[in-house]
């Protein structure tokens, strides 16, 4: 059985190098994640893949280079739901 795991990105690029993972959970916290996302209108993408390499990983840390493709598609993703704004 697969379990339900989320993660939460976030991104200021006049303090940040890289994205940096600010939530994360698996089971009842995803779920609550994903509550809060949807509460709050922020978008979602769904990247199976993605959120397990990123179980590895502290809140608070920057994503590691490795991971710099597969989230780079994650706000590339925001980028065009935003219209191409901000």
């Amino acid at each position: 059985m697969d379990r339900k795991v989320a993660a939460a990105l976030k991104f200021d690029p006049t303090s940040d190098r890289a994205p940096r993972l600010v939530a994360l959970g698996e089971g009842p916290v995803a779920e609550e994640i994903l509550r809060l996302a949807q509460a709050g209108e922020v978008p979602i993408k769904e990247d199976g893949e993605l959120a397990g390499f990123l179980l590895d990983l502290p809140i608070g840390q920057e994503i590691p280079e490795n991971l710099y493709r597969a989230v780079s598609a994650v706000f590339a993703m925001l980028f065009r739901l935003e219209g191409g704004s901000k």
